[in-house]
């Protein structure tokens, strides 16, 4: 009886000794794993880098890559311009306000590539000066970003003050395709408060500044 009890145990020995081969492991004598490590990892195959991830191929073969989305790319035009107030004005800055029409605001119009479809946030800041003859009105304006030529959505309407300095600025996210694109302002009346509904509300560009951002 003793022999088979000691045989018996001899077999479960060699089954539990064939299961553990099966396991590799480094730092621990007990792998529960095909590969069980215990401590840090080094992969150095000549793809790592600082911020890196390890990634694999459809056949399982890891190298090290970078995150996907990470990093941003900015791409900015910058214009400032001048414009005294009554003597020697640049007649390139000016721009006329009306209601039932757009107008361009001047140094406003800028081309951005884009290397692939993008999510953007597109940013103007905008300072201007209104240089209009009339006086003693306060009219609603309303600004918006234009993607070439088309509207993008993205608007403020401010009251501005006759022969005075505003600033504004307009923000928005909007997904552009791939190339060229021109990105301009442009300004309608978007209600009189009293103006004379034909007059136009003469103003100069102080300051333009668009930055477009996304992520790469």
């Amino acid at each position: 009886m003793k022999k088979k009890i000691y045989l018996l145990g001899v077999m479960m020995g060699l089954t539990a000794s064939a299961a553990m081969a099966q396991n590799v492991g480094i730092g621990t004598t007990t792998p529960a794993a095909k590969l069980h490590v215990v401590g840090n990892v080094a992969i150095q195959d000549g793809t790592q880098g600082a911020g890196k991830v390890l990634t694999s191929d459809a056949a399982g073969i890891a190298s090290w890559q970078a995150p996907a989305g990470s990093g941003a790319s900015t791409a900015t035009q910058t214009a400032s311009y001048a414009v005294p107030i009554g003597n020697g004005a640049q007649p390139s800055a000016f721009f006329g306000v009306t209601e039932g029409s757009y107008t361009t605001v001047s140094n406003t119009t800028n081309v951005i590539n884009f290397p692939s479809q993008k999510a953007a946030f597109i940013n103007y800041v905008l300072g201007v000066d209104d240089v209009s003859a009339w006086t003693g009105y306060s009219p609603f304006n309303r600004f918006e970003i234009y993607i070439d030529g088309v509207a993008s959505g993205i608007f403020i309407i401010i009251q501005t003050e006759v022969s005075g300095h505003f600033e504004l600025t307009l923000s928005g996210v909007r997904t552009v395709t791939a190339g060229n694109h021109t990105f301009d302002v442009r300004a309608t009346r978007w209600y009189n408060n009293g103006a004379p509904a034909s007059a136009y509300q003469i103003c100069g560009t102080i300051s333009s500044n668009l930055d477009v951002t996304y992520l790469n």
